[in-house]
């Protein structure tokens, strides 16, 4: 259950692996920077277009089946769109029809409808790249202890990791963070039962939504990174302050300089509420953990 009514999960922590220079500046402005898709170190994430992975004239006899239900039983319409509201406002006047006469009434139309979104797709899908290239994205992790983000992430075990507290009483932006999907195969722009829902006036194309799960979708070899996403629709900023954060725990890799930890000690301390210093130990052959 979420810790806050409007949050999007009940999640406490999150944690944010960084080189120890970019420690440095986040600490010391006590800003995180939201990054463009484009600046990813996957060259897929995000810039791949969604598409259709079935034969869209293959649920024309659901689509027909669902159209018939709202049409004499009562199925609710989509709030919204042209074609729902047409239905609503037109099927009690609308003639008790035979199965076969409905289904040639209304076959034609569908193939047309089909056949017009065929045509459609690309400007579908330009429109989701341009909702996607519009937007910032700050990239956080269920982890503190990965071997390997330690070394994608921050300076192969010579970087840190800051640990952030979601709290519910300052209605900390951490609570619109949103969990990545991991899939072995490229999203769809839309599966079977919405395309018949669609075509039956019962929903609608939402751009914005379609664009959210481009955002959040990434290829399964990355799901040791237990990934979450906090992004802003336009880029109205490139940083996120945590300046009203309770508490953060810096956690520091076995490379980790001596005199970068002792610069780090320094500003720690004069940050009120205080920040915790952690050294990062591992155990061998291949567990690790972080602890105080």
């Amino acid at each position: 259950m979420p810790l806050r009514e409007n949050w999007l999960h009940d999640r406490e922590y999150f944690y944010k692996y960084l080189t120890a220079a970019t420690a440095k500046t986040v600490l010391k402005t006590r800003q995180l920077r939201l990054s463009h898709p484009a600046l990813f170190n996957d060259p897929f994430d995000l810039q791949f277009d969604l598409h259709v992975g079935f034969d869209m004239q293959s649920i024309k006899p659901r689509a027909l089946e669902m159209l018939w239900n709202v049409t004499y039983e009562g199925y609710p319409v989509a709030a919204g769109t042209l074609f729902g509201h047409l239905l609503a406002a037109q099927r009690e006047k609308f003639p008790r029809l035979t199965r076969e006469e409905f289904n040639k009434e209304f076959g034609e139309a569908f193939d047309l409808g089909i056949d017009n979104m065929r045509r459609y797709l690309p400007e579908y899908q330009s429109e989701t790249r341009a909702i996607a290239d519009k937007i910032t994205v700050l990239c956080l992790t269920e982890k503190h202890d990965d071997i390997l983000m330690w070394s994608h992430y921050a300076d192969c075990h010579k970087g840190v990791v800051l640990e952030f507290r979601c709290l519910p009483h300052l209605d900390s932006a951490m609570g619109a963070a949103q969990a990545v999907t991991y899939s072995k195969e490229m999203p769809t722009l839309f599966d079977e039962e919405f395309l018949v829902n669609l075509l039956a006036g019962r929903t609608m194309m939402d751009p914005a939504e379609i664009a959210k799960k481009q955002i959040l979708t990434k290829a399964d070899r990355w799901s040791y990174e237990k990934e979450w996403r906090l992004y802003l629709p336009h880029r109205t900023s490139t940083t996120h302050s945590f300046l009203s954060l309770h508490r953060e725990e810096v956690r520091d890799g076995p490379g980790f300089r001596d005199s970068l930890a002792a610069w780090l000690r320094w500003i720690l301390g004069l940050i009120t509420p205080p920040i915790f210093l952690a050294p990062c130990r591992y155990h061998r052959p291949r567990r690790a953990s972080c602890r105080r």
